[in-house]
């Protein structure tokens, strides 16, 4: 397999598995990978890359409309680079499962989303830890050159018949807790016009009340909801406030904080029968996360992401998170959540898969942990101002 042909597999197996909506079909990377050449492998990769993320140019084009398009594509190019070039490093069937074990990490991990491993929530559902590390090994076996020994044919096929009982006799998964749901919207960026925001959070707050009414027991907001959340927000959302206390319900807000240093955080609010806040891990590169700026937003990769709610153990993924690995493994390693909760803000992904792709891997990774998923989605498909 030349350099074309190879960059050509990786670019066909990335559309087939994020934007078809296909993950079974990551596993052919291992296929692919053996037998090649160095350069191949590094174009199989780049190829995936570049095809994984084409929405890259059109989402820096909406964070920062100010500064020229190139910044985009120059952007794209980087970080597709920068995924392929273990390529470069690893030989061999440990050199491929070194390449997906980056991934486990928090760093390399922050740039390492849309990976293979995250398909281990299709081969074996319910299989928590376990299911990554049998998809590690099965892509390992599937790239060494002696796949016809005894020992790993006997693996593989040992690995496959699990997946194939895994489906055909599933583990039984709690279903949400009764009462709990989620608003998606469809408002796109916060609007700069005071009336308008102000319009925009009277009916946000109406449509919570409505709900708390209706006896929803937990209320899911989308990421940024209320925008910039101080102490007039509070007082705007009093009485949402107020009716979820008497309710014995709570109401999970997104929104953004401006601290004391000058950064910013990426937060959820809890606010009713239970008060708290949870904070963003990772924000997403470049367009919220810059080290070199006194105003990014904080990032935490190593804290755990779940808390308790009403009793229930949850983890919570923000947006960005949503398609990385290693945060929700974090998560498991501090315990058992047993509600996933995940709250996107996908304004800037308009012209391109993201959002459908974000929703695949976050659903790949509650049906490999086996525990229900409540997600808000603020859907960039609409910027209209009612709800």
């Amino acid at each position: 397999m030349d350099i074309v042909m190879a960059a050509i597999a990786g670019g066909v197996i990335a559309w087939l598995g994020w934007h078809a909506g296909l993950p079974a079909i990551l596993l052919l990377l291992a296929l692919a990978w053996r037998h090649q050449q160095i350069s191949q492998r590094f174009a199989m990769l780049l190829a995936y890359s570049l095809v994984l993320a084409t929405g890259v140019p059109d989402a820096y084009r909406q964070f920062f409309p100010h500064r020229p398009e190139w910044h985009g594509y120059a952007w794209w190019w980087l970080q597709a680079v920068l995924l392929a070039s273990p390529a470069l490093a690893f030989r061999g069937a440990w050199g491929w499962a070194a390449c997906l074990a980056l991934a486990l990490l928090p760093f390399p991990g922050i740039i390492t989303w849309g990976s293979p491993l995250l398909a281990a929530g299709w081969w074996f559902p319910s299989a928590g830890i376990g299911g990554i590390m049998a998809m590690l090994v099965l892509h390992h076996l599937l790239a060494a050159g002696n796949i016809h020994s005894r020992y790993q044919s006997g693996l593989t096929i040992a690995l496959l018949l699990w997946s194939l009982f895994l489906h055909m006799h599933p583990l039984p998964v709690q279903p949400l807790p009764a009462g709990w749901i989620a608003l998606n919207t469809h408002l796109g960026r916060f609007p700069p016009d005071p009336v308008q925001t102000v319009m925009r959070q009277q009916q946000l707050m109406h449509r919570v009340a409505l709900a708390i009414n209706r006896n929803a027991r937990v209320v899911l907001l989308p990421e940024s909801a209320a925008n910039v959340w101080t102490a007039q927000s509070e007082y705007w959302w009093r009485k949402v406030i107020a009716q979820a206390a008497r309710r014995h319900a709570v109401v999970l807000i997104g929104a953004g904080r401006l601290l004391p240093t000058g950064q910013w955080q990426d937060v959820m609010l809890m606010r009713g029968a239970q008060n708290g806040e949870m904070h963003a891990r990772v924000p997403i590169p470049v367009g919220l996360w810059n080290p070199f700026s006194q105003h990014a937003w904080q990032a935490d990769w190593l804290a755990a992401g779940e808390t308790s709610l009403l009793g229930r153990r949850v983890a919570v993924s923000f947006c960005y998170e949503d398609l990385l690995v290693f945060p929700l493994l974090i998560s498991q390693l501090h315990g058992r959540p047993a509600v996933l909760l995940s709250l996107a803000d996908d304004w800037f992904a308009s012209d391109s898969d993201e959002s459908q792709m974000q929703a695949l891997s976050i659903g790949l990774q509650a049906s490999l942990y086996g525990i229900p998923l409540l997600r808000a989605l603020d859907d960039a498909s609409s910027t209209r101002l009612a709800l």
